[in-house]
């Protein structure tokens, strides 16, 4: 009788073994961690929660941009618009080429019945409403697509 072997294979990202970017003395480095308890708290809807866990995250790991993105949306989730819009604010003068910083923005504008323009951007993003011309440049995009599709793809 035989003993299966697990075996596990690497596989490595554009930038490393990892996705998780943290930045210390100013250099961006990767590490694997994956942070279960937020994703569990954001699984739960504990907001109050998340928002105490990702404080405690942000102030273990300072340089961790995903701990800042995740307090960030945790401020968003609670309704605090505002609180989320200063401390995104900061995130986003600090580190103006990270899309994540710009989406949560952008969420937090839309929660306040702002747009993208009511905003003082270190560097503003490109925000495409879907409109007719947005569906028909899709539709002659997916249209010489083998299987058929739908404008939602």
């Amino acid at each position: 009788m035989t003993k299966n072997k697990t075996i596990i294979i690497e596989f490595p990202s554009k930038t490393g073994t990892s996705t998780h970017p943290v930045i210390k003395d100013g250099k961006e480095y990767f590490d694997d961690y994956e942070d279960e308890e937020y994703f569990y708290l954001l699984e739960e809807k504990d907001y109050p929660g998340l928002i105490q866990y990702c404080k405690n995250r942000t102030a273990e790991n300072p340089g961790d941009l995903y701990a800042k993105a995740h307090l960030g949306k945790a401020y968003i989730l609670n309704g605090k618009h505002e609180k989320a819009l200063s401390y995104l604010k900061e995130c986003h003068q600090q580190y103006p080429d990270i899309d994540e910083y710009q989406h949560l923005l952008l969420d937090v504008l839309f929660g306040m019945g702002m747009t993208e323009d009511d905003y003082d951007w270190s560097k503003k993003p490109v925000v495409l409403r879907l409109n007719k011309d947005i569906i028909d440049a899709c539709y002659l995009y997916l249209r010489p697509k083998r299987k058929p599709r739908s404008i939602y793809d």
